[in-house]
């Protein structure tokens, strides 16, 4: 199942053509994938955000996290589901227990989840913000709300 899993996730990264489908909604769960995977899913999706004009989204977390999984759910949501579909190639990243793709744990410095790194289509950094917490929070994170930042992204964002 998880090699199916990662083959879609992989298929939606470098599927692309002069007119483009959307790109597929991200994965109700985290996917586990090796190092080699995940080289694998960052070298496609640059390839495809050079092809289509965008950018790429790294979303940082593990089904264990309250926060991560809303930040999943969010994405989800109309305004989210149709800005990333247009400007984002995504690739939901599981990080375990912060075991696992350490190096690029480090990269960004990443040291709380869910962290959302933005990446031009070169791979540069162009944006870092971690959502937590956001569960529990009377006035809450939206997708509309996350979707204005993906918009127009800035460093180190908070709802």
């Amino acid at each position: 199942m998880r090699s199916i899993a990662v083959a879609l996730v992989l298929f939606s990264l470098v599927a692309c053509d002069d007119d483009p489908e959307p790109a597929m909604a991200p994965p109700e769960t985290y996917v586990t994938m090796t190092d080699a995977e995940l080289t694998a899913a960052l070298d496609a999706a640059k390839a495809s955000a050079a092809a289509n004009d965008r950018r790429i989204l790294l979303d940082f977390g593990a089904d264990w996290c309250p926060d991560c999984r809303e930040v999943l759910r969010l994405s989800h949501e109309p305004a989210m589901a149709a800005l990333l579909a247009e400007k984002y190639e995504t690739i939901v990243i599981d990080v375990g227990r912060f075991d696992q793709h350490t190096e690029l744990l480090e990269r960004y410095g990443i040291e709380r989840i869910a962290t959302l790194v933005v990446l031009d289509a070169n791979g540069e950094k162009v944006a870092q913000t971690t959502l937590e917490p956001i569960t529990g929070d009377a006035e809450g994170l939206t997708g509309e709300m996350l979707a204005g930042w993906l918009r127009n992204p800035t460093e180190n964002w908070q709802p």
